[in-house]
């Protein structure tokens, strides 16, 4: 098994166009909660033992850095059109697994 939980030859082999950027994502997304707890720890540590007199005091967590996932976060939604057309390639793609197995 990969990192994903897919196996190397699916992933390599038999796995659909549209299925790859949605796995992407999601392993993608399996990092942020320990990034962002990272990072706030990092804020915490910056707010109790940081220099207020020199005005270089971060009000949030996100006043550190800024992740690529936050800065691009508009991009992520899709149209429902775009939905519904890869809705549409999964139900195809299930069924020619279907017959295949038959």
């Amino acid at each position: 098994m990969g990192e994903g939980g897919v196996a190397p030859d699916y992933f390599l082999h038999r796995m659909q166009w549209w299925e790859v950027n949605r796995y992407l994502d999601g392993l993608h997304r399996r990092y942020h909660t320990p990034w962002e707890n990272t990072r706030a720890l990092q804020w915490w540590l910056v707010r109790m033992f940081g220099d207020s007199k020199k005005g270089i005091m971060p009000n949030n967590p996100e006043d550190l850095y800024k992740f690529i996932w936050e800065e691009n976060e508009h991009h992520d939604d899709i149209s429902d059109d775009d939905y519904e057309y890869e809705q549409e390639l999964i139900r195809q793609h299930n069924l020619e697994q279907q017959k295949r197995a038959k």
